[in-house]
Formats: C-alpha cells, sequence, structure tokens
C-alpha cells in the first residue's frame, strides 16, 4: 500500500492504533482492550500493513487479508490495531493518516537501557537474532545496516537496529506532526508496570469508552527463552531431508503439526531475563541520555530516572 492509494474497505475501519514501541507493554495493552465490551482489537497483532518502508516478507501487504482482520467488529464502539514497529516506521504515520484521518495513536515507550536488552531477548527466542552476547549484537548495529551479518531468518533488518528503534524523540513527533498532540497518548512503560490501572482509565477516557471497565491485569508476554537453539532453528526452517523423513514417518499433515507444536512447547521455558550487565547498563544510559532529554522535552516528562542504571532482570 501507498500513502496515496485507497483501499476498497468492507465493513469496520480501525479508528485508533497502537504503534509501538517493541517491549514497551503494547502486547499487555491490547489484551486489555480486547476485553472491553465496546472495544474491537484486530483478530492478529503485528500486521504493520502501514509500515511499506519496511520488506513485506514477514507483514501483511493484501489490503483484503489486512481488512479480514476486522470483519467480526459490529456495533463496538471504538476498533483497533497494534503493530509496533510502526512507530519507527518512516512512512507509518503518513499511511495510517492517508487511511484513516481521524484515527487516534496510542505510543508506549520505555527506558531504552532496559527495553533494549529486552527486545534482543525477544528476537533470539523468536529466532531472528543470533547473537547471544547484547554487547556483541550491538557492535554489529553498523556492519548490519550495511547488510552483513545479518541473519537469514531476520525477516525485517530494522529490527536489529536496536538503539534506532529506541531513539524515539524523532519517531514520536512524527506521528505529533501528521495527527496532532491532541490525537496521540503517550504512555511510559514505569507508568504502566507501577500503576496499570490507572494508566488503562486514562486510556479508555482518550478513546471515548466506558472508563469504569477493568479486565484483570494479569501478566502478559513474560520473557520466553528456547531452550535449544538448534531445535528452535530445525523446526522454524527444517532442511529438505528433514522434511522428507518426518512426511515419510508422518503422512497425514495434522500430526506433522501436532508434533511440531509439541516440540516447540517443550523447548520454550517461561523465567525471567537474565539481570543485565551493570557496565552495559551505565553505557546505554551514558549513550542515551541527551536521546532522553529530548524526549522529555517533547513530551513534558520528567526522565531522569532512565539515566540511572537499574540492575533488573
Amino acid at each position: 500500500m501507498a500513502a496515496d492509494q485507497s483501499i476498497n474497505w468492507v465493513g469496520r475501519k480501525p479508528d485508533f492504533f497502537i504503534v509501538g514501541a517493541p517491549k514497551c507493554g503494547t502486547t499487555a495493552l491490547d489484551v486489555f482492550l480486547g476485553e472491553h465490551p465496546e472495544i474491537f482489537m484486530a483478530r492478529r497483532k503485528e500486521s504493520h500493513f502501514f509500515a511499506t518502508d519496511m520488506p513485506p516478507t514477514a507483514h501483511i501487504r493484501d489490503p483484503v487479508r489486512f481488512n479480514a482482520l476486522f470483519s467480526g467488529a459490529s456495533t463496538e464502539k471504538r476498533v483497533g490495531e497494534s503493530s509496533v514497529w510502526h512507530l519507527a516506521s518512516t512512512e507509518a504515520a503518513q499511511n495510517i493518516h492517508a487511511f484513516n484521518p481521524d484515527a487516534q495513536i496510542i505510543v508506549m515507550l520505555r527506558n531504552p537501557a532496559e527495553m533494549i536488552p529486552s527486545l534482543h531477548s525477544q528476537l533470539i527466542f523468536e529466532g531472528y537474532e543470533n547473537v547471544r552476547s547484547l554487547s556483541d549484537a550491538l557492535a554489529l548495529e553498523s556492519a548490519r545496516r550495511e547488510g552483513r551479518h545479518v541473519p537469514a531468518s531476520a525477516p525485517v533488518p530494522l529490527q536489529l537496529q536496536y538503539r534506532a528503534a529506541a531513539t524515539y524523540a524523532s519517531q514520536v513527533s512524527r506521528y505529533f506532526d501528521v495527527f496532532g498532540r491532541d490525537r496521540v497518548h503517550v504512555i511510559l512503560y514505569d507508568d504502566f508496570a507501577r500503576a496499570p490501572q490507572e494508566v488503562f482509565r486514562k486510556v479508555l477516557a482518550f478513546l471515548g469508552v466506558e472508563s469504569g471497565f477493568r479486565p484483570e491485569f494479569s501478566r502478559v508476554n513474560a520473557n520466553k527463552v528456547v531452550g535449544s537453539l538448534m531445535l528452535r532453528d530445525l523446526l522454524k526452517t527444517p532442511p529438505d531431508w528433514v522434511r522428507k523423513i518426518v512426511r515419510w514417518v508422518l503422512p497425514a499433515e495434522r500430526l506433522r503439526h501436532g508434533l511440531i507444536r509439541r516440540l516447540a512447547a517443550a523447548n520454550v521455558k517461561v523465567r525471567p531475563r537474565d539481570a543485565n550487565d551493570l557496565d552495559l547498563q551505565r553505557a546505554l544510559c551514558a549513550e542515551f541520555t541527551e536521546a532522553n532529554q529530548e524526549l522529555a522535552a517533547l513530551i513534558g516528562r520528567d526522565l531522569a530516572s532512565w539515566n540511572v542504571p537499574q540492575r533488573s532482570g
């Protein structure tokens, strides 16, 4: 979809968008909003339909498929969609505005010194990052911008540009410029983690729906790790000879898919992230001090705590 290309839309259009950033609480907010009786959330999170500056292989580009994500919307007051890389995308804001100029935008932000390690851990789990050491992955950013040392499994190389993803001011400014500040609601992860009910109430008020509704604020999208990277990669992209053996042993597709699901589930564990390296945290805090100050001035929040390392997992 290009910004000037119209969509032959059927049914209800999404009228608000959670645009990111990654690992900042967007999954939890998507789930909580989806429980509200006056809100319909897209059937699939992370379609990234409007991020036309990103490769199409990992995201939905077909307008009909995107439209289908909202086919269940009927009498709900609001219809929403969540895609965390829409914030970093340089084209998504304009594309969303072209699609629905009256849309409202929700932005969620987290201390870069905490978001970057969390994103790195998530990408390793998903098989898009093949460098286990965060320090080494950060050192590779320049080479990866030139197309070197990018894992073949990474559908969006931008995801491996950790510092760029966490440099928020220019990204937020883009949405302020396109939609106006009154149509953009900014949430800090610190607030959401500390007082989820209060933050959620403000989101509901922003969207103009019943603000007294309270979901069960359970933990969503906990940190997951894989037991074996080799098994993860084998299940994700099995060689032809493995495919042939599995098809011979299990001719029924249903049985093959069931085996893959069971093996994948057995290879996953939910556990807190390892405590961040304090020296690396200090380095990230120092590196992002100026960017954090720029963001603080932009959104009118005191972000001084982001410049102090927190030894957390």
